[in-house]
C-alpha cells in the first residue's frame, strides 16, 4: 500500500468519530513517520505493511481517545497520545499497530513503575542477603577472636 492510499484510509475512518484537527495530528504522525521510514531506505509498501491495516490503527486509536462509537468529543480523551508513540528502530512495529499503544500504557503506568521498583528493591535486599550469607562463615570467627582479644586486654 501506498503511502498516500494509507493516510487516505486513516483519515477517513478517523474522520467519522473525531474532529478535524485531531484527525489531522493523527495523519500528520504516520505522514512523518513513513516519511522518516523512507528516508532510511525502506519502501513505502514495506514501512505501511510494518504498520499494518490503517483502519485497525484507527479503531485503536478511536477506542484509546474514548470516541469509538460515540461522535466527536472535543474535551475529554480528543488528543490520544497514540500520535506520540516512539516506534523502535528494530522494526517491532510491525504487529499491527496496537501494540505500539499497549508498550506506551505500559511504559507510562505508574503501578508498573510501583511493581518494577518493588522487584528491585527485593532484588537488592536478595543480593546483601546472599552476600552477608556468603561472607558470614568468614568474618564471624574473627569478629569473635577480636571480641575476645579485647576482653583480655581490659582483664590485664
Amino acid at each position: 500500500m501506498s503511502k498516500r492510499e494509507f493516510l487516505e484510509v486513516l483519515r477517513e475512518t478517523l474522520a467519522s468519530e473525531l474532529p478535524q484537527n485531531v484527525v489531522n495530528g493523527h495523519v500528520q504522525y504516520y505522514d512523518q513517520y513513513i516519511s522518516d521510514e523512507t528516508k532510511k531506505g525502506a519502501s513505502e509498501a514495506e514501512v505501511t505493511g510494518r504498520l499494518g491495516d490503517p483502519r485497525l490503527i484507527a479503531r485503536t486509536i478511536l477506542e484509546t481517545s474514548g470516541a469509538s462509537g460515540t461522535g466527536h468529543q472535543e474535551g475529554h480523551g480528543s488528543q490520544s497520545s497514540y500520535n506520540q508513540t516512539t516506534y523502535s528502530q528494530s522494526g517491532s512495529e510491525s504487529s499491527g499497530g496496537g501494540f505500539h499503544h499497549v508498550q506506551e500504557k505500559m511504559h507510562n503506568n505508574p503501578t508498573v513503575h510501583l511493581a518494577l521498583g518493588i522487584l528491585i528493591v527485593l532484588g537488592v535486599i536478595a543480593l546483601i542477603i546472599s552476600i552477608v550469607s556468603a561472607l558470614l562463615p568468614v568474618v564471624l570467627p574473627i569478629v569473635a577472636v577480636l571480641i575476645l582479644l579485647s576482653f583480655l586486654r581490659r582483664r590485664m
